[in-house]
């Protein structure tokens, strides 16, 4: 018996062209808030390890955003997109730097999914409870 592998593909012509359309700059008013899991935290799946429990759902800021911002570690902080509102608490994460925010969204039936639409980031505007 003769093994097959692979895929059969037929050559096909395509026409290209070096036109370029400009992406949308329409800017984002306020806080930009990414889509981002803390280290070692994938999915849902990494969220029930034991080893990994010092992670939970909550806004991460840098240092520098947490000064800017004047809220203070531990805050009620109610996270408002185009998508939802959630609230979550506010923590620190001593390995960012500059003015940068996130939002996991590696626990399973966690709100925070909700937030961002198709991208990996979201304006939002952020209000303490």
């Amino acid at each position: 018996m003769e093994e097959k592998r692979g895929y059969l593909l037929t050559p096909a012509s395509v026409s290209s062209s070096d036109i370029i359309t400009p992406a949308n700059n329409q800017k984002l008013e306020g806080v930009i808030i990414y889509n981002a899991n803390p280290i070692n935290q994938f999915n849902e799946f990494t969220a029930v390890a034991k080893q990994l429990q010092e992670f939970k759902t909550a806004l991460y800021v840098s240092k520098g955003f947490m000064e800017k911002s004047g809220f203070v570690e531990a805050d009620k902080i109610e996270i408002e997109t185009a998508y939802c509102v959630v609230t979550l608490p506010i923590i620190i994460d001593n390995q960012l730097a500059g003015d940068v925010s996130y939002v996991p969204t590696f626990e399973k039936n966690s709100e925070t999914k909700n937030l961002f639409g198709s991208y990996r980031f979201v304006a939002a505007n952020l209000k303490k409870v």
